[in-house]
C-alpha cells in the first residue's frame, strides 16, 4: 500500500494538485461528493461519485482519495502488496457502475501504467523524484 499526502495552502489546491499527480500517472480519479472518499482506478475511467458506487465496484478500485478537498490535506492511498504487484486493470477486469458514462477501459496497456505507477508513488512516498 502506498499512500502520499498532499497539503498545499489554497482553496482547492492540495486536490488540484493530488488529481495532476494521478493524472500524470494514469490513474483516473471519481467525483467529488462533499467528505466522501474519491475512488481512484489505475486507467483511463470515468468513476461515479462513491453513493453511487456498489460495494463490490468500491473493494475493485485501485485506491482511494480522502481529505477536505476544499483545504488540504488530501491523501492518495493506492493498493497493492508490492510496486510489482499492483490491483489488476484494464482487460482483467471491467467495472460498470449506476452512473451514465460507465467506467471502460479506452486504451493503453494498464499494466504498464500500473506498475509505472506504483513505481512513482513508491519513489516519491520515499523522497525520490519520478
Amino acid at each position: 500500500m502506498v499512500t502520499i499526502v498532499f497539503d498545499q495552502a489554497g482553496d482547492f489546491e492540495a486536490c488540484r494538485a493530488a488529481e495532476k499527480w494521478c493524472g500524470e500517472r494514469g490513474i483516473s480519479v471519481g467525483e467529488m461528493q462533499g467528505p466522501a472518499p474519491r475512488g481512484l482506478l489505475v486507467g483511463d475511467y470515468c468513476i461515479s461519485k462513491w453513493r453511487n458506487l456498489t460495494d463490490t465496484e468500491k473493494s475493485a478500485l485501485s485506491g482511494r482519495m480522502t481529505g477536505d478537498m476544499r483545504n488540504g490535506p488530501v491523501t492518495i492511498t493506492l493498493d497493492g502488496d508490492t510496486a510489482e504487484d499492483p490491483k489488476p486493470t484494464g482487460s482483467k477486469r471491467r467495472r460498470h457502475s449506476r452512473s451514465t458514462k460507465g467506467n471502460r477501459a479506452r486504451e493503453g496497456n494498464q499494466s504498464s501504467i500500473a506498475r509505472a505507477a506504483m513505481t512513482a508513488a513508491s519513489a516519491l512516498a520515499s523522497g525520490g523524484e519520478s
